[in-house]
Parts: structure tokens; sequence; C-alpha cells
């Protein structure tokens, strides 16, 4: 089974939130911890904030899920909204975290990429070589035969799945 819809809550965003002044954000609590604060939620402490790889990586086993593809869970997609000088660089740590997971993990992790979506032309540029690392690109939907022809469609894509596709 593949899990199209595993949402992951990056740790690479934990700075960028410490300066937010309003959610999401972390802040310190009356006990002095550090806690994310989302917006409509109660304080999370941050030592629970943020996605494990090894949790995933047993929940997948216990329910019998091959592959999980990564993305940004709802609560942190502000990143891709912000003006490019923030969000370019919050996204690409993203990226990167996520392009980690899938090598360190093959074929257990593919992931949507993060994208500075207040200029398409960065966010063009993000999935573009040489900005990623020269790895190749895996389409969404994924397709449970990865040797069939592309759909002739137009199709989103992240930059880590280890499978070449043309479209």
């Amino acid at each position: 089974m593949i899990d199209v819809h595993a949402h992951w809550r990056p740790a690479e965003t934990a700075n960028a939130l410490r300066a937010r002044e309003r959610e999401p954000r972390i802040l310190r609590n009356d006990d002095g911890a550090e806690v994310l604060k989302m917006p409509r939620m109660a304080p999370t402490l941050l030592s629970d904030a943020f996605d494990e790889v090894d949790f995933h990586i047993h929940r997948m086993d216990r329910q019998g899920v091959r592959t999980s593809v990564l993305s940004v869970v709802g609560g942190f997609c502000w990143i891709e909204s912000q003006p490019l000088a923030i969000s370019g660089p919050l996204c690409r740590s993203v990226n990167d975290r996520f392009s980690a997971i899938c090598q360190e993990h093959p074929g257990r992790f593919a992931a949507f990429a993060a994208l500075p979506l207040t200029d398409m032309g960065a966010a063009a540029t993000e999935l573009t070589p040489p900005v990623w690392p020269p790895r190749p690109v895996w389409p969404f939907p994924p397709r449970p035969n990865p040797t069939a022809p592309s759909p002739k469609f137009p199709i989103y894509l992240s930059r880590t799945w280890p499978a070449k596709f043309s479209s």
C-alpha cells in the first residue's frame, strides 16, 4: 500500500516560528518551556511538535504501508505564502529534509515539494535542475507500475523520488 496523504510537521521551520509575532509561532509557556502555538489549538511542547522519521516508519509497518508520500501538514503551509525572502529558504530546507529522508530510507518515502507560492518563477526554479540536487522526480499521483508511460496531462513534481518519468 502507498499512503499519499502522509503529513509532516517540519522541524526545519523552528527558527522561523520563533521569529514570528503571530500564530503559528514558538513561544515560552508559564513554566518557561518552549511550545508551538498553532491557531485554535492548545500549545504543544516543542519535544512533541515536530515529526520524527522513526515514528512514521513504525506506524507505516504497523498499518502495512510500504511507501508514504510526505507533504507539509496544513498548519505549516504558511511557509509557502510568505514573501520570497522568507518562503524560499524555508521551502528549500523542508525539501532538502524530505530529500534526505527519501535517500536514507529508499522506497519507504516520497514527498511533495514545498514551494514558495508567492513567486511562481521561484516555485518553478525549486523544481528545476540545477537548483535541486541532481535527483530524478516523481509525478503525482504515484503509479503502481513505474515503467508505465507518464500521463499526458499536467503533473505536480517532487524532487525527491528515485525514479525518472517524463510527461
